[in-house]
């Protein structure tokens, strides 16, 4: 009954509608609403929230109806959606509304699984890079206790050690905020996806940080368009800290959403969500769900520079060999940065099967054999202590 009274209701308000009475127009639709709304009556719920938000004067409630107009997954006709879309964005012009990034739900961005590198290398994401997260829990004690060594072996103490994560994903322990370099790119790598059966152009894309202005520099995508139903579609934004700044922090994507000659700037916030706390069922019925801190988009910044090398290793990444068959590769050693090397060693839990040989002196063709030494941290891991480890600027090894 409550149903048929609804549909009464919608004849009602189109009846009042044609007949020039706004008010009781809307007060039909008004009180059909609630019986149609999120009950799979897709088309006659779009009818209702677009009258709605098309006749009200009250563009805050013409807001949040044609919101709801705004779907991710949309039967309705390709026209019908650029429709919808057109009239909220021509709303949010007339609000002038600043809070715009609590009012889209379109394009959808990928927030959990946003990679960041800290500095200029490496180039590009490999997929090497994104570690399966159980191989990298079970191995994380080991990087530490191979980093601990080699600083050990450079300045001869543990003082002052910290680690220097360049590359954090969802695989990665960001409890933790990261110290990233002053003057090098802190590079966000996301994905943005269009599930809507119309194409969506966003330009002048950028972050925005928590920070002053003038203490740092960020690069902008003038234009990118999404195609209908296109898959996500990765792309990397960045901002450079400058030496002034202690921290900074990157909290929302900005663009401007054109459709039809019409341009709206919002912001879209990027909360990324830390790993679950309470994992087990005990503790689940005595507290409700808890998630820690993730630090991704959080960095703080060195005062100084750091050194930046390049490694040329061999382009083939994996050997087919025999059991103990010894595999010989060269690398090459660039010092692309600003500072200099002062010293430079190579650090391996596997000396045992590992060889390491370097220049008799700069320059020369002749190679002499590095001794590897055990560490105090380990006896288990090796050192091989360069004796030629100082590189200048712009020198190549």
């Amino acid at each position: 009954m409550r149903r048929k009274m609804a549909f009464h209701y919608v004849l009602a308000g189109h009846r009042m509608s044609k007949a020039g009475q706004k008010q009781l127009s809307m007060g039909c639709y008004k009180r059909a609403l609630p019986e149609y709304l999120s009950k799979r009556w897709i088309f006659a719920e779009d009818h209702i929230l677009y009258t709605l938000a098309s006749e009200t004067e009250r563009k805050e409630e013409a807001l949040s109806w044609c919101l709801s107009l705004i779907r991710s997954q949309s039967v309705q006709h390709t026209n019908q959606q650029q429709l919808f879309l057109k009239h909220y964005l021509q709303l949010l012009k007339q609000c002038n509304n600043t809070r715009t990034h609590a009012l889209m739900v379109v394009p959808l961005v990928d927030i959990q699984n946003i990679v960041v590198i800290y500095g200029e290398r490496p180039i590009e994401l490999i997929p090497e890079l994104i570690t399966n997260v159980e191989t990298l829990k079970n191995n994380e004690d080991e990087w530490v206790k191979l980093a601990k060594a080699a600083y050990y072996a450079i300045t001869g103490s543990f003082a002052g050690f910290r680690e220097t994560g360049t590359v954090r994903t969802a695989s990665t322990n960001n409890s933790k905020i990261p110290f990233a370099p002053p003057l090098e790119r802190m590079r966000v790598i996301l994905s943005l996806k269009n599930s809507m059966d119309i194409p969506l152009l966003l330009k002048n894309i950028h972050l925005e940080v928590s920070a002053d202005p003038t203490m740092y520099l960020q690069t902008f995508t003038d234009m990118i368009t999404l195609e209908p139903k296109c898959e996500r579609i990765p792309f990397e934004l960045s901002v450079i800290p400058k030496e002034v700044i202690d921290k900074i922090r990157v909290h929302s994507l900005s663009f401007n959403l054109v459709i039809d000659e019409i341009s709206v700037a919002y912001s879209i916030p990027l909360n990324i969500r830390g790993p679950r706390l309470n994992n087990t069922k005990k503790e689940v019925n005595k507290t409700s769900v808890l998630y820690g801190e993730d630090h991704r988009l959080t960095a703080k910044v060195s005062k100084k520079q750091w050194p930046l090398v390049e490694i040329d290793l061999p382009s083939k990444r994996r050997l087919t060999a025999f059991c103990g068959q010894i595999c010989r590769f060269n690398c090459d050693v660039n010092n692309i940065g600003v500072i200099p090397v002062e010293a430079f060693c190579i650090v391996t839990n596997h000396p045992e099967l590992i060889s390491v040989y370097e220049e008799e002196c700069p320059g020369s063709t002749a190679f002499r054999a590095v001794k590897c030494s055990s560490t105090a941290i380990n006896a288990a891991v090796g050192v091989f202590n360069l004796k030629h480890g100082f590189i200048a600027t712009g020198q190549k090894k």
